[in-house]
């Protein structure tokens, strides 16, 4: 198996406790994302049934992202730049789109967010 089993995170992201976070491939968070919330999983290795052995597949966060509370990641999925994601959604898949909040089980782009919502150009970590 062909992985880099690493946690990536960048400038001015943040993570808030009790998320627990596989790193069995790489996990990259973007500058100025947050984790919120608390019980967030982010799975980066599933079993491959097939053939019985397991896979691993990196997960990447984009930048100025927000992950809700209890949402959880999946082997090889990936949230643009700019993106939400809701409190106890399924992300499995890669997602393109930036400026939008993703939503659901599975998570799908379910409302169009406006490019200068303050949070998404922040020149600093911290949210008051």
């Amino acid at each position: 198996m062909d992985r880099r089993p690493e946690l990536i995170v960048h400038d001015q992201a943040a993570i808030t406790n009790r998320h627990f976070i596989d790193c069995s491939a790489s996990v990259s968070i973007g500058r100025f994302t947050t984790f919120a919330g608390c019980r967030s999983i982010v799975l980066s290795h599933s079993i491959d049934l097939v053939n019985c052995k397991q896979s691993s597949s990196p997960i990447s966060i984009g930048e100025y992202c927000f992950v809700g509370a209890a949402s959880v990641l999946l082997p090889g999925a990936s949230l643009p730049d700019h993106s939400v994601l809701g409190a106890n959604s399924l992300l499995n898949k890669i997602h393109t789109e930036q400026y939008f909040l993703y939503a659901g089980n599975p998570a799908r782009p379910v409302k169009q967010l406006s490019s200068d919502m303050k949070y998404f150009t922040r020149t600093i970590g911290n949210v008051d």
